[in-house]
């Protein structure tokens, strides 16, 4: 690294080693601080009196589960009796050593790693731009070393942020706030984001279509009323609505075919315990699969329509059929009930249609249960906690080079060759 670079980078390690080198001042304002930066301010502290040190922190939970700095480097400092003052929502940085300045981005681990050379997060600035941040940040430490001139002061001298000081009750509800909901191992979270950017998981449903499988019960009240035991076995609480050779049953198979197509060309199974995911760069191909044999199934379910009232009506003749002399031969006691005087095959067959009108569906009802949906999911971080499942995924997409993609090289851009 230049020591004349404008543009240039910050990390914890070249932070350390600013404050080491350090022996005037220091006045630091960032999200967070590393507990490698707090122990350098220590050392600062030591040597140099605390006056001279300047600490402005974001101490809101929430900044250190982004992965803006560690909870053990506010710790640091308090313990070591170092003043910490707060700038809520503060994201950018800003770092005093002496006589040299560095306005910076910040890193949030919880995305990207630390910096390093080659990656322009930084920017050393001159001492007059330096000069005028001090006073905005701490004007008491600029005035009482006297390193300012007057033209340059504010007549209030009150600084713009870090007005003040992180009480000790404060420092206990961080604690606590991260204790109960602690952040998430940074290099784990990478790995959730490198994961969720490359994978899906995705839930398939076509309902309603096998329109051929469909049964109805046969009601409780003609059940069991034949004296004939052959004839009784032959009766079961469902019957099949629509007859085996009915041409329904060849378009929905037509259906199902495509869907296994379009399931086998962009998802991979992962296990019953895990599900199935999908490459997201082709979810746009298969979105348009999708919509395509929706079309389909749109047109399938136009076409039952019309055929399905008068496959209906002919399983309600056949059932009628057979149920109407059963009845005649032993009518059942809800028909007894009912009727006046001898029991004659017209009203026998009322009263076997109205039973069984009462379970069969029409056709309408039956297409508009066709349905075809899919749902995707996030990759999450107990998944990936999870080595049986990092490996199902590798081994369903051979061809993607996963320890590469891990590299930050790689997923994150922050190192350059």
């Amino acid at each position: 690294m230049k020591s004349n670079e404008t543009f240039t980078f910050m990390n914890h390690q070249r932070l350390a080693e600013i404050v080491e080198n350090a022996d005037k001042r220091i006045v630091y304002a960032a999200p967070g601080i590393a507990a490698i930066v707090a122990r350098a301010m220590v050392g600062f502290a030591e040597r140099c009196e605390k006056s001279r040190l300047r600490v402005i922190l974001d101490t809101n939970p929430e900044a250190i589960r982004l992965g803006f700095g560690e909870f053990e480097g506010i710790k640091t400092l308090i313990d070591a009796g170092i003043e910490i003052r707060k700038a809520t929502n503060l994201r950018i940085a800003v770092v005093l050593a002496d006589d040299l300045a560095w306005v910076f981005s910040p890193t949030s681990e919880f995305i990207f790693n630390q910096p390093t050379y080659g990656v322009s997060n930084a920017l050393a600035v001159n001492q007059s731009f330096a000069l005028e941040v001090l006073q905005a940040m701490a004007p008491d430490v600029a005035v009482t070393e006297d390193i300012l001139e007057e033209p340059v002061l504010s007549d209030s001298k009150e600084a713009e942020i870090g007005r003040q000081s992180v009480s000790m009750e404060e420092i206990k509800k961080i604690d606590s706030s991260l204790k109960e909901n602690p952040p998430q191992r940074f290099d784990a979270a990478r790995r959730v984001r490198v994961y969720q950017g490359l994978i899906s998981f995705i839930e398939i449903t076509l309902e309603g279509y096998r329109i051929a499988t469909h049964t109805l019960k046969i009601p409780t009240t003609l059940l069991g009323i034949s004296q004939d035991r052959v004839v009784s076995e032959r009766i079961n609480a469902t019957y099949r609505l629509i007859d085996r050779d009915s041409q329904l049953s060849g378009g929905a198979a037509e259906i199902e075919r495509k869907l296994q197509e379009i399931r086998r060309d962009f998802t991979a199974s992962t296990g019953k315990k895990y599900g199935v995911v999908i490459l997201r760069r082709n979810i746009p191909l298969f979105e348009k699969a999708i919509q395509e044999l929706r079309s389909d199934l749109s047109a399938f379910s136009k076409k039952v329509e019309q055929m399905l009232d008068a496959e209906i009506s002919a399983t309600l003749d056949r059932l009628v059929a057979l149920f109407v002399p059963l009845v005649l031969e032993n009518p059942p006691k809800a028909l007894q009930y009912q009727s006046i005087g001898d029991l004659d095959e017209k009203t026998a067959r009322r009263f076997v249609v109205y039973e069984l009108g009462q379970v069969l569906p029409n056709a309408k009802s039956l297409v508009n249960r066709m349905r075809l949906d899919y749902y995707f999911k996030d990759v999450t971080f107990s998944s990936l906690n999870d080595p049986e499942f990092k490996r199902a995924v590798e081994e369903k997409f051979r061809l993607i080079n996963f320890s590469k993609l891990y590299d930050e090289e790689e997923t994150l851009g922050q190192k350059t060759t």
